[in-house]
Formats: C-alpha cells, structure tokens, sequence
C-alpha cells in the first residue's frame, strides 16, 4: 500500500468512516484525483485537495460550492431534512 492511500485512509477515519471502508474510499479518491487532473488539466495535489474539501463538507451536511467560501456560505438549509439544502 503506497503513502498517499495511508493518508487517505487516517484522514477518512479520523472523520468518522468505517476502517473497514476507508481503503476502498481512499482508493476511490485517489482514482477520481486522477481523472480531475486529466479532464480539467489541474494538477494533482489541487484535484486531490478539492475532493476532500468536498468529502468534509458532505459529512456535515453542506454542499462545497468552491471559490473559497467558508462552511457557513454554503447555502440554506431544506426545511424539512437538516442534510439537504433548499433549491
């Protein structure tokens, strides 16, 4: 198992994902990563970065908008379900 997927893998503990799991998640992102890098012509530290902004975020119930914005720019809650956001 190479450095990165250990990383990947504490980190994806560390926030509440099953060890049992975390190998096949860190395993997804690290694939996604690489498509990122190849479709948008980003680099891989970048694509790799995005994709965790995007994994915290969902764990909290929030939608990663990008540019910048801070976990309370996010948008609306929906009414009726705390974990989905108003249209």
């Amino acid at each position: 198992m190479n450095t990165e997927r250990r990383q990947l893998q504490t980190f994806l503990e560390s926030h509440g994902v099953d060890p049992g799991r975390s190998g096949v998640m860190a395993a997804q992102l690290q694939k996604r990563a690489d498509q990122l890098e190849r479709e948008r012509g980003i680099g891989r530290l970048d694509a790799m970065e995005y994709l965790l902004k995007v994994f915290a975020h969902g764990r909290r119930g929030e939608v990663y908008r990008g540019g910048g914005q801070s976990s309370g720019e996010v948008g609306e809650r929906h009414p009726g379900n705390p974990h989905k956001h108003a249209d």
